[in-house]
Parts: C-alpha cells; structure tokens; sequence
C-alpha cells in the first residue's frame, strides 16, 4: 500500500474523497502508482458529471411555479458565453467548486488535460511537474523565484491531480458566501492524516460528510414568485449539508452542529472498510469518534478568494452529541443586542463572531466578550451556561440550577415590571413600545446594579431589596443555596457572582408549556402565556 499522508492537507483530502467515492477502488488497492492513478482519474471523471447545476424550467413563464435543478453532462459541459452555459440562463457552478465564473472554463479544461495525463500515467509520470495554476488549486498564487516576472509553482502530476479533485469533489462542506465585495463557493478542509497507526481519520470524516450531504430533494428546487420572475441559485448554495447556517456564514461550528445533528439521527450506516468491505456502525459511536479526531486540529475555511484557519476543544464534543447544538445556534442567532434590529448591522455581525469563539474556545475571555454584547437570550442557550460555569469554575450542578433560579428570579421581575409600565402607558395614552423594548431597559438598569455592587452581601441584598420593591416578591425559594453560598464568598469572588448573576438573569425566564407540564418551575408562568415564543421568530437571512 502506497503512503500518500506527505501530501499538502488540500491534495490529501482529494485523496481520501477519491477514495470515498469509488467503491471499486479500496484505500488497500493503492500498490501501485498506475493504481494511484487511476483513482485520480477516475474522481475526476465524475467530478465533472457534478461540476454544473441547470434548470430547463424558464421562470419567465406564468405557468413555471418551481425551477428544478439537476447536474449538466459532462459531455456538453462548456461554462461560458459562448455555450449560453452562464448564471443569466440558469447554469450555475455547484456550490462546493472552488473557483470562480471568470475561471470555470479555465478549471474545466486544466481538469480535464490532467485526466487525459493520468490515464497512461506511470510511476515516473506522476513526478514530473507542472504548473499549479489557481483556476483548479485556489491556495496558489504566482511567485517571482528571484526573476523578473511573476510565474506559477510548479507540483507534481500526483500533487496537481488530487489537487483537482479536492477543488471538485461534492465530498466536502461547502456554501456560496459573503466574501469581500460578493459571493465565493468556500469550503472546510480539516487537516487530518490518510492514516494514523490502524486508524483513517481522514477517510473516515469524509466517509461521514458522503453520508450526510445533502441529496437531491427541496435543495435543488426553488419557488418561482409571480413578482419576481428570474433565475435563482437553489437553496443547496446555503449548505450542501443539514443544518447549515442560513446567515450565509461557513466555519468550525456548523460543521460540528451538523456531525451533532447526523448523530442524533440514530440509527447505523455503511462504514467501508480499508479492505472496501462495509461495516454497520452506530452514528452516535462514529460521530463521537470523527469529531475527536477533529477537535484542536486546523481546520481551514477557503476560497478562491481568501483562507483562514479555525479549530474546536473537546469540550465541542460532548456538547454536539448530547445538546441540540443546532436548536442552541440557532436561539443564539435570534438574539439581537439591545438596540439593534436588522441583520446587517455590523454591531450584530460582531455579536455573532464572538459567540462562535465563545463556542470554538470555551474560555474566560471568549466568555466576557460574548457577554459583552447586551441581549436577551432564548433559554435553549442554559444547557452551554451550564457547562461553561461547571467547566470553568468547578461549580457543583446544584449551584448552578439554584443561580440559574435567583437569575430567573431577576429575569421575571423585569418582565413583570416592564408589562406594567406598558400598561401605563396605554391607559395615560403615551407612546406604547415592545414590551421587549421596557424588559430590556430594566435589565440594563439591574446589570448596572451588579456591577457596582462592591461585596457579594450587598451584591444580594441590594438585587433583593430591588425585587421586592418592584414585584412585591421574595427570590424564588430554589436560589436559596446559591445565595447562602455567594453571602459566604469573600470579596476576591465577587466578580463570579456578578457573572454568574449577569448571565443567568440573560437568559429568557420563558418556558413552553411542554416543559412546565412535565415538571419544570411555574414560578414564572406570567410569561408563558404572554410572551411570543421566540423559536418562532424569523430568522436573520
């Protein structure tokens, strides 16, 4: 068996899709360098039966209600002007291509000359070398070498063809992006060896991502609006994967929500075998296995427009396999800070980067960050609080529950307190706001409290004295152990009891009656037939 793992990571994964995808050629076939070959060529040929999405559908008629999408023959592929094969007539390059409509001609012809090399390659063939050009290898870029002009790198013919598949495979995440001034078809490559001892961590992630693609269905189908009567890009160019972020976004997390997700699923699927027999195995054992081999190694995000490199701690693991890490993304995504309301507002755009490297790095300062931005979160967020604050500061599980209730305590005050200030509003005919708009006001007003709170006994007694005043309530009586606990503290822990405080006041004391049915508190029950349940909100496009 020939060792490939001294390829460059990009290369490498062409490999390991190569593989995936033909199930004639075993990872134990590759003995001889034609056999390499071979499956090289092979890649590329179906490749290139994947490379263009069309629609005969014409929109432009009343009668079309839907644009059906499917993969152009290779035979007559031919992107360009010249063929009509262009995004105005609805030819569109697959999502998962990485390159670009100026270079898609270019890609395809370089494709398929080194298909036509590969065919009779030898050993010696495979070394010769060629030039790496950015239409099929979006990672180069011309250099000088001490000339005068600018030139190509040159790779080897074995180097340049898995770099080709990489570039083509459908065997990989992939979405059309924001990236500069427009969009990008940008993909995830993990830096993962072919093999490692008896294992094939590379190979195995690929196998997964080929069983969780998205398959034909809804993604390669769109709704014609009787307004609007144009070409439009299928819903597969948001994520050619479940779960995909609707915002347009690719990284290390939705990767992970999505294994999350498959494994949740249950069931088994056909694992082959380096031998290329296949093997039932649990979903919830090989997720579990895939994302540790994944967690804290590079995984790089790139187009043909820019790279940039991401990673994940364990503690990713165990949250995507027993959390609903999506339903939590997903809650995260609707929160907007205080006083912003649109989507394309840079101070939400900031919001939502510095929770996804609260998630990827799980740490203090990931952590302060992330709070740094004032909002109201969905109470799918408790389960990540929950771990930060036993994973951070060793706290007992009874601990939290009892802050996550005195910070429920605080969140049902302001929502108490901010219907009745609506209310007066409306009955002396002043301006009435959202109710959203009088919660968060009163928040803000208790977070300043807390944070200029200088013991942890006047932390308790200030917020208590406030409360009581404002609803006429006690705190709810589970916040008991927390608040003999933090009255204990001395004052070098204050400021864990303002962020323990602060975040659990955060979240939305709003509770579906599914959960209150089946035992969770009623202390708070006011909200639940009052308050929309965000889950229902539109999400940001």
């Amino acid at each position: 068996m020939i060792d490939l793992n001294f390829l460059h990571p990009y290369p490498r994964y062409g490999v390991a899709a190569a593989l995936v995808e033909q199930e004639e050629i075993s990872f134990d076939d590759l003995t001889t360098w034609e056999r390499v070959a071979e499956l090289a060529w092979k890649a590329i040929d179906r490749a290139l039966l994947h490379y263009t999405l069309y629609t005969t559908n014409d929109p432009a008629q009343e009668t079309t209600k839907f644009l059906e999408f499917d993969y152009l023959d290779e035979k007559i592929l031919d992107p360009g002007k010249k063929s009509g094969q262009t995004a105005a007539n609805g030819y569109y390059l697959s999502p998962y291509i990485i390159t670009t409509d100026g270079s898609s001609a270019a890609t395809v012809a370089e494709a398929r000359a080194i298909r036509d090399l590969l065919k009779t390659a030898t050993q010696d063939d495979l070394q010769k070398t060629l030039k790496l050009k950015r239409s099929f290898a979006p990672l180069t870029s011309k250099i000088n070498n001490g000339r005068s002009s600018m030139a190509e790198p040159k790779a080897t013919l074995l180097e340049a063809a898995f770099t080709v598949v990489a570039t083509l495979t459908e065997c990989k995440p992939a979405a059309q992006v924001a990236a500069g001034k427009g969009m990008a078809n940008t993909t995830i490559i993990p830096d993962l060896p072919l093999i490692e001892d008896e294992y094939t961590p590379l190979i195995d992630f690929v196998q997964l991502f080929f069983d969780m693609r998205v398959k034909k269905g809804d993604a390669f189908r769109v709704i014609v609006e009787p307004k609007d009567r144009k070409f439009k890009r299928p819903p597969l160019f948001r994520g050619n994967y479940p779960n995909a972020p609707r915002d347009g976004s690719l990284g290390a997390i939705s990767l992970v929500v999505a294994i999350g997700a498959w494994a949740r699923e249950g069931g088994t699927f056909k694992h082959k075998l380096n031998d290329g027999t296949f093997q039932n195995e649990s979903r919830w054992e090989y997720a579990r296995q895939i994302l540790t081999y994944l967690q804290e190694r590079p995984l790089y995000v790139l187009s043909y427009e820019e790279v940039r490199q991401e990673s994940y701690g364990h503690h990713l693991v165990g949250m995507a396999i027993e959390q609903d890490l999506a339903s939590i993304v997903r809650a995260a995504h609707r929160s907007f800070p205080f006083g912003i309301e649109k989507p394309d507002d840079p101070k939400y755009k900031l919001y939502k980067r510095f929770f996804e490297r609260f998630l990827l790095q799980f740490d203090h300062p990931s952590f302060r960050d992330f709070m740094a931005a004032r909002n109201e979160y969905s109470f799918e967020l408790e389960p990540i609080f929950n771990l930060f604050m036993q994973d951070q500061y060793q706290l007992s599980t009874e601990l939290i529950a009892s802050a996550r209730a005195y910070g429920q305590s605080l969140n049902s005050a302001a929502y108490i307190t901010a219907r009745a200030e609506q209310q007066e509003d409306i009955k002396n005919k002043r301006r009435e706001r959202q109710l959203s708009e009088y919660k968060n006001r009163i928040l803000v007003q208790f977070e300043s409290t807390i944070l200029s709170a200088k013991t942890p006994t006047a932390l308790l007694s200030q917020m208590g004295i406030i409360i009581g005043r404002l609803t006429g309530r006690e705190m709810d009586s589970e916040a008991t152990l927390f608040m003999e606990t933090a009255a204990g503290w001395p004052i070098e822990k204050l400021s864990l009891a303002q962020e323990l405080i602060t975040a659990f006041m955060r979240l939305s004391s709003y509770r579906p009656k599914s959960d209150l049915s089946s035992g969770a508190s009623d202390s708070n029950a006011e909200t639940v037939e009052t308050v929309d349940n965000p889950a229902n909100d539109e999400m940001p496009n």
